[in-house]
């Protein structure tokens, strides 16, 4: 679903950073991407001790290419000390990506009280890879629709580039 109303003027609102959320999107990061350059092989463990606080809390979700790629990250993760009860708990999903950074990338959720509940939506910006510096990121800016669709919530064109990480 898309709209080109704007998500305030509809009543959503972007939470505050400290709200209760029910989970984290991450996109895993490649062996040959630009992210890591040679230190690619030092990202799974943090990766593992990250999801394992995570996973105390909230769900963690994460892109990957495919099946291969899942596998290897869940070996990765499992190497660099997740337990193989948390690497169960963690939602894989295949949406291909170039680079690791969901935050900049991914889609950014609001909100808003009905009568129904709390409805939520994805508002989706242009990213550009830091100013076209690290081209190609056509993968990347298909994500939030991606997650919309899986969640099958509305989503909101930005029409401006935007990396969410910047607010």
């Amino acid at each position: 679903m898309e709209s080109n109303d704007l998500p305030a003027s509809l009543g959503y609102q972007m939470p505050a950073e400290w709200a209760p959320q029910k989970g984290v999107w991450f996109t895993w990061p490649r062996p040959d991407g630009i992210s890591f350059p040679g230190k690619y092989k030092t990202v799974p463990p943090v990766y593992a001790e990250l999801f394992e606080q995570l996973l105390k809390t909230g769900g963690v979700f994460v892109n990957v290419a495919n099946a291969t790629e899942e596998s290897r990250a869940k070996k990765e993760l499992c190497d660099g000390g997740l337990s193989a009860t948390d690497i169960t708990k963690i939602a894989f999903h295949h949406y291909p990506a170039h680079e690791p950074w969901c935050r900049d990338h991914g889609p950014i959720f609001v909100v808003k009280e009905s009568n129904v509940g709390l409805q939520k939506a994805v508002t989706k910006w242009k990213y550009n890879a830091w100013g076209d510096k690290y081209p190609p990121y056509d993968l990347d800016n298909e994500i939030p629709y991606k997650i919309a669709e899986l969640r099958d919530i509305p989503i909101f064109e930005g029409g401006m580039i935007l990396e969410g990480g910047s607010i």
